[in-house]
């Protein structure tokens, strides 16, 4: 967290000051018991500084994620949840606040029915820009994210029949608006690695007034530097 960069500088002082004494103390207390030698006198003794695992000085996260998909509103009777992955990345800017680009891909098959001839499927990638802000808590290794963005995605809506083996019947590829909000939870494990758990919407516009609506539970594992 940038805002705490002075309290964590003030702190490595503190730790180093702490870390010079106790070398100064430990080479008097070897000299003292006679357990160093002349020669042994010149070396080096270091004692290793521990590190905090925060993320104070780290602005830069990229995230892989996978989850599900699930439609809901109109696009919740047709077709059914289905896997997706997930690309993103963010930068704090100031403070909390952050930007970042994200990106998904999943496919939705129609619900299957017995007595229905046909399938369909819808394919989208949407790519979007956000901006968001994280609140740091708990030893500063927890971040909850709440974002909004916007941008576009590109589409595929396909029919088949189980009686046609070579592919599709009908398809037709398109690229409109997209809308998104997600909230997060994200846990610094490693001094590079965090763990995460989003829940977001994806909206899906059309050339008309319609918009289609998908919600995402996504599980990730972040670089963080």
């Amino acid at each position: 967290n940038p805002t705490d960069a002075s309290i964590f500088t003030l702190a490595g002082k503190v730790a180093d000051d702490i870390v010079a004494e106790m070398t100064k103390i430990a080479k008097e207390q070897q000299l003292n018991a006679g357990k160093a030698t002349p020669a042994q006198k010149g070396e080096k003794l270091e004692l290793e500084k521990q590190v905090p695992v925060v993320w104070a000085f780290k602005d830069f996260t990229a995230n892989f994620a996978v989850g599900v998909a699930s439609p809901i509103d109109d696009l919740k009777e047709p077709y059914a949840p289905a896997g997706s992955i997930a690309l993103s990345a963010k930068r704090l800017i100031w403070r909390g606040l952050y930007a970042g680009v994200f990106a998904q891909f999943f496919k939705l098959n129609s619900r299957e029915s017995q007595s229905a001839s046909f399938s369909s499927s819808l394919t989208a990638i949407p790519l979007t820009l956000n901006l968001g802000y994280s609140w740091f808590f708990w030893s500063d290794r927890w971040r909850f994210d709440v974002e909004l963005g916007g941008g576009y995605y590109g589409g595929k809506f396909a029919v088949n029949s189980g009686s046609n083996s070579s592919g599709d019947i009908y398809s037709k590829t398109f690229s409109n608006p997209a809308g998104r909000s997600a909230v997060a939870l994200h846990w610094l494990f490693s001094q590079n690695v965090s763990f995460g758990l989003e829940f977001g919407s994806i909206v899906l516009f059309d050339k008309g007034n319609d918009a289609g609506r998908v919600v995402n539970l996504l599980l990730s594992a972040g670089y963080v530097f």
